[in-house]
Formats: C-alpha cells, sequence, structure tokens
C-alpha cells in the first residue's frame, strides 16, 4: 500500500513510499504514480503541509528542525519555491501526525512522568486501583 508520494528534480520524478520501502519512478513509470494517487495516497507538499499547520507560534521552527532544515527551508516550501524532498518526507509526515495528536491535561502529564519511577509492584497496585475505579463508572460507550 502507498503511503505517501512527493515529486523531486520537476514533475517526471516522483518517489512512492510503499510501507518501507522507498521507490523513485521516472516518466515510464509516472502512471502508476497516478494511479496509486487515485486510490487515495497522500501528496507530501506545500498543500498537504498548510492543512495540518495550527498556527500555533514557533510551529515552523518545530517543523523545520524535525525535516533537519532551516526555518526557511520550510517557508520556501510553504511559498512554492522548493519542493519537499523524498529524504524529508518520513519527517514532515511523522511530525505533522504527531503534531495532531491533543494535548495531554496536566495529571496525565504528571502521571506518564512518575510511572517509571515506580517499582513493578507499585505500577502493579495502580493498575489494579485503575481497572477497580474503571469497573465503578457506568456503562458507558468507549
Amino acid at each position: 500500500m502507498i503511503v505517501f508520494a512527493g515529486s523531486i528534480m520537476g514533475p517526471l520524478i516522483a518517489l512512492i513510499a510503499m510501507n518501507d520501502k522507498s521507490v523513485i519512478c521516472d516518466h515510464r513509470n509516472i502512471i502508476e504514480l497516478r494511479s496509486a494517487q487515485q486510490g487515495g495516497m497522500e501528496i507530501i507538499d506545500a498543500n498537504w503541509i498548510r492543512q495540518r499547520l495550527t498556527g500555533q507560534r514557533g510551529e515552523l521552527a518545530d517543523l523545520a528542525r524535525a525535516m533537519g532544515v532551516k526555518p526557511d527551508v520550510v517557508t520556501k516550501i510553504l511559498k512554492g519555491e522548493r519542493r519537499v524532498q523524498p529524504a524529508e518526507m518520513p519527517a514532515v509526515k511523522s511530525h505533522l501526525e504527531r503534531s495532531a495528536e491533543p494535548p495531554v491535561d496536566e495529571i496525565t502529564q504528571r502521571l506518564l512522568e512518575n510511572i517509571p519511577k515506580l517499582t513493578v509492584q507499585e505500577r502493579g497496585l495502580l493498575l489494579a486501583a485503575a481497572i477497580g475505579m474503571i469497573a465503578q463508572h457506568p456503562d458507558e460507550e468507549t
């Protein structure tokens, strides 16, 4: 299954990433790329990135760090002056999908930070207590 693709060096060469393998195709198999795109593949480009940006302060700098480039490179991509390079696509996709996850509340964050400090026995007790508390909740759809 094709996960994402993007063009490099003009419209006649494209990178297709399939699971853990990447395939570079040229004009001879651009038809395969179009077919894959029609099959629901995501194209990582400026539009794809813009749709996932939230407008938070420092977001573009964070994306640049994840890509391993300077912040002005991200700006050039968004302006259409530069394309996302094949080697950058997995980092872009991973970073922006991770950023889309809802923020964790403070109590949950503190709990997650402290669980590794507990012994295995203490974690077992914490788990049993959590299961006991959940069992007492009124029936809810999950």
